[in-house]
């Protein structure tokens, strides 16, 4: 009998806990802390260069040319940055040089140069 009421009041237990921790997770700002992920701003690209090594980003600009079949060279008014996009993270978008994507991703600082992995890419307009 007391094995029975120790557990009883054990699960009773668990259950409590998790759907307390259910019930905090379900806001955006706990889901962040959760994940260990932060919401970004936008930046400029300037601000991308600035940025420490595998650091998560979003920021805007339209692309100036494809350095190699997954590397493009996107610019904004504040300077140019070297971003790899991997073929599936465009999902179907048709994008010229006139058009404004916004990339998140993350940062890959190298000894002379500093590009962005994305994560994602939307076109704005």
């Amino acid at each position: 009998m007391k094995k029975l009421t120790f557990t009883a009041i054990l699960a009773s237990a668990f259950l409590a806990a998790c759907s307390s921790n259910t019930a905090s997770v379900s806001t955006p700002a706990a889901q962040e802390q959760v994940f260990g992920q932060k919401s970004q701003a936008t930046l400029n690209i300037a601000q991308v260069k600035q940025q420490r090594d595998d650091a998560l980003v979003t920021f805007t600009g339209k692309i100036v040319r494809q350095v190699e079949s997954d590397e493009y060279i996107v610019a904004d008014s504040t300077g140019e940055i070297e971003v790899e996009i991997d073929g599936h993270l465009w999902n179907g978008l048709k994008v010229t040089a006139a058009d404004t994507i916004r990339i998140s991703g993350e940062v890959d600082k190298e000894i002379r140069r500093v590009k962005v992995d994305a994560r994602s890419v939307e076109k704005l307009n």
